[in-house]
């Protein structure tokens, strides 16, 4: 199990956002053979990630940047998908429905725009998730 699919699954966990995107979360592109007129979606990737340490060695904590990008015709759907995503996940500790166990997830930007080419809303939502790696 990875910090990727475990985030996965905490993003399933929350009902407004499942409400707009349903089942359609994907690494990094949009997989071959699915259509982007299948709408709205959300792409997730892994930016960075930092090995934190204590005067004493390794604090088997990492700090990982991840870049969510939702997908849509609409305009107030990626808004409302961004909403969901800050209310859900901002200040979290705790745990994720596969074990992973979370520091803090903090949410450290939000941009907004329209792709010419695709005919497409897209936002992007910056978080830093700080978690136990074992």
């Amino acid at each position: 199990m990875t910090i990727e699919t475990d985030f996965v699954a905490q993003l399933k966990t929350i009902p407004a956002l499942t409400s707009i995107v349903g089942a359609n979360i994907f690494p990094v592109a949009l997989p071959k053979g699915v259509s982007a007129t299948a709408q709205p979606w959300m792409t997730y990737q892994s930016v960075s990630r930092t090995q934190l340490y204590t005067l004493s060695g390794n604090s088997y904590c990492v700090r990982k940047r991840v870049v969510i990008n939702i997908w849509s015709a609409t305009y107030a759907d990626v808004i409302n998908a961004q909403k969901a995503i800050w209310s859900a996940l901002s200040g979290f500790q705790g745990t994720f429905p596969k074990g992973t166990q979370i520091n803090l997830v903090e949410l450290v930007n939000a941009s907004d725009s329209f792709e010419d080419t695709a005919l497409m809303y897209r936002s992007s939502v910056q978080l830093l998730i700080t978690y136990v790696e074992r």
